[in-house]
């Protein structure tokens, strides 16, 4: 079963409240990749928190004798075994989780701010990728915009030596330079965004590496796929966003259009990668 397969296997809907439910594991065991998330979820639907034996015990806690493991994947694996906070008794060092209450934390989250330091980190990564990102004064409208480069231009590394080469760039995104930099910060995903699932044509190239360009989609899958590809990375970054009020802007009949899953999901992986979440 490939990744997508196993995405679309967990995400049989895409109604907010399973997608929510994802966020919450996500964002509460955001050090597992998004794939070894779903699997985990696919083996144990409901599961909480969720470490290695090793951590568990780390933290007073211990496995119980009856409790079956969930097989995730490592890197130079091939798998590795983990348990979630009902296979294991000990100290507690936190109250009795359920997934009720940690969905009720996680929608009362305090709203970490991205500030100056995260939005040039974001914008320095993307154009390493082959994006250029610059700033327009737009009206209170528009945050965003991302366009093809009519005439392709190349970006200078800033480790530039003279054997360097420079990078092609075929894609543009634009900010609105009035929005403050924590909003900065949600619209440069949100663009991302479009590119990674593939929302735009223009070449594909080594640096940027976009997947193939889903020609004829509506603009209410775009705008869906672009927001909840948001949120996800997001939740990556430990911080919550809430974004229904704007997906809500996009249903089709008051329900949300048919999304392609497999492709938020390959953006989000792609663009947690490229924006070097592990260095952030």
């Amino acid at each position: 079963m490939s990744k997508y397969e196993i995405y679309k296997h967990l995400f049989r809907t895409t109604s907010i409240d399973e997608f929510t439910s994802f966020s919450t594991f996500n964002y509460f065991n955001r050090h597992y990749s998004l794939l070894n998330s779903a699997l985990i979820l696919l083996q144990r639907p409901g599961a909480t928190i969720v470490r290695s034996e090793t951590s568990w015990n780390k933290r007073g806690r211990f496995v119980k004798l009856e409790s079956s493991p969930i097989i995730i994947l490592q890197p130079g694996g091939p798998v590795a075994p983990v348990y979630d906070y009902s296979d294991t008794y000990g100290q507690e060092s936190f109250e009795e989780v359920t997934h009720e209450k940690l969905k009720q934390e996680y929608l009362s989250t305090d709203r970490t701010i991205f500030e100056e330091y995260s939005y040039k980190h974001f914008v320095s990564c993307a154009e390493q990728h082959g994006i250029l990102c610059n700033e327009k004064a737009f009206g209170d409208r528009l945050k965003g915009l991302t366009q093809i480069l009519e005439v392709k231009q190349y970006i200078v590394p800033e480790n530039n030596k003279k054997e360097a080469e420079c990078i092609e760039a075929n894609h543009k995104i634009t900010i609105n330079s009035n929005s403050s930099y924590h909003e900065k910060c949600l619209t440069f995903f949100h663009e991302l965004a479009h590119l990674y699932c593939g929302h735009l044509s223009g070449a594909r190239t080594k640096w940027n590496m976009l997947p193939e360009y889903a020609e004829g989609l509506d603009h209410n899958i775009k705008e869906y796929e672009a927001e909840l590809t948001c949120r996800i990375i997001c939740d990556k970054f430990g911080f919550f966003y809430d974004n229904w009020d704007y997906l809500k802007q996009h249903l089709v009949d008051g329900k949300p259009p048919e999304i392609r899953m497999q492709a938020v999901f390959g953006a989000a992986d792609k663009i947690t990668r490229i924006l070097k979440l592990d260095k952030y």
